[in-house]
């Protein structure tokens, strides 16, 4: 789930609707991104949406008067979902050696109207529109809701990607490199679903992401985020690491987190923390990594129905947009406060790990980020001679 950080006049990125939304769409949150299963089913197609239960028949859906709502999606619509599956195809695999091209169910919304695509249990108000999308049906119902998505969470019971049609002055090679983050929380699901303890269970198991009660206002709380920040931002950012310093770095990493069950009067208040790190941090690892290999010096070329809808577009520009944002990790607890430190706490984690522990991504579904941390401890990178 991501802040909404596009332009959107007169709208919300996050209001109680979307709360509630989430909420009753499945307020289950299976681990991280919670639904489907598995990208391993990602399609050959570089991404072509899947398509089951009734959809693979075609449903031959119709609405009362034979004909879906008004109108179908417009090419600019049609040209940004397809770029989103395009980036994915292409650089995916080099974010994550495992993330190739996937299967996506994705309910597209543009105010008037929503789009459903690749879903295998469409709701019945959904109707054919007799457009295709990578060889699957479109399907669209009339739509009243006004919030701003970038989101992902179980629509129907499936892992869905929800995002809107952004705003025309909207940067769009970034809203791309964005609903890259919301199929990056889909794939999450799909792996591993579960394995990674989850915060949502006794007392909080009808609370979701953006409801769990955290403690943000307490100071002791807050000092250890600070704590934790200043660390990882030395850490990740620094332009070298030697052993003393990256043993340094995990033993004071280590500590930190060992101080976490005495500073949280709530445990599962600590599991949240270290579940939205896992979960949000890493997808915004995965987002920044995509956008710097997107703008890299032989940067990324947009397919040709992008390029031609958007032509201001820059994939390139991209880098001007996340060169800075390994900065906000050293003010965690203090400037960036709220769901937004764990986006960058966690991001902060994942390129420490790259160069404490290359091959940490083998056991990401496995562990939280400070356990693998604390395993670096006796990685070659950390010994000293």
């Amino acid at each position: 789930m991501y802040e909404s950080r596009l332009r959107v006049p007169g709208k919300s990125p996050r209001t109680a609707c979307f709360a509630l939304l989430w909420l009753v769409g499945a307020v289950v949150l299976p681990a991280i991104a919670s639904g489907q299963t598995e990208e391993a089913a990602g399609s050959a197609s570089g991404g072509a949406l899947a398509s089951e239960g009734r959809l693979a028949s075609g449903d031959g859906r119709t609405s009362a008067g034979g004909l879906a709502p008004s109108g179908g999606l417009v090419a600019s619509d049609i040209a940004l979902l397809e770029e989103a599956f395009r980036l994915q195809a292409e650089l995916g695999s080099e974010v994550w050696p495992t993330w190739g091209p996937m299967e996506t169910p994705v309910l597209y919304k543009t105010g008037s109207q929503e789009f459903l695509i690749g879903h295998p249990s469409p709701p019945d108000q959904f109707v054919m529109t007799g457009q295709t999308f990578r060889g699957q049906p479109v399907l669209a119902a009339a739509s009243t809701d006004s919030t701003f998505y970038l989101a992902a969470f179980p629509y129907e019971g499936t892992m869905t990607v929800v995002v809107s049609r952004p705003s025309p002055d909207s940067d769009m090679a970034r809203w791309v490199v964005l609903a890259n983050h919301e199929m990056f929380h889909v794939w999450q699901k799909r792996v591993r679903p579960g394995r990674v303890v989850e915060p949502f269970v006794g007392a909080h198991a009808m609370e979701h992401e953006l409801s769990f009660p955290f403690p943000y206002d307490d100071d002791a709380v807050l000092s250890l985020l600070r704590l934790d920040g200043e660390e990882v931002f030395l850490g990740c950012s620094a332009d070298s690491l030697p052993p003393a310093t990256a043993r340094r770095t995990v033993g004071l990493l280590r500590h930190v987190d060992q101080l976490g069950p005495s500073v949280f009067s709530d445990s599962l208040a600590f599991v949240y923390k270290k579940w939205m790190e896992w979960h949000e941090g890493v997808a915004r690892y995965t987002e920044r990594s995509l956008a710097l290999l997107a703008s890299d010096d032989t940067p990324y070329s947009p397919g040709e129905a992008f390029a031609r809808e958007f032509p201001e577009a820059s994939f390139e520009g991209l880098r001007d947009t996340y060169a800075s944002d390994l900065n906000p990790i050293r003010f965690v607890g203090e400037g960036v406060s709220g769901r937004m430190a764990f986006y960058y706490l966690g991001m902060g984690k994942a390129y420490l790990l790259d160069r404490l522990l290359p091959e940490w991504k083998a056991q990401y579904f496995e562990k939280d980020l400070d356990a693998l941390i604390a395993e670096a401890e006796s990685a070659p990178m950390c010994q000293v001679d």
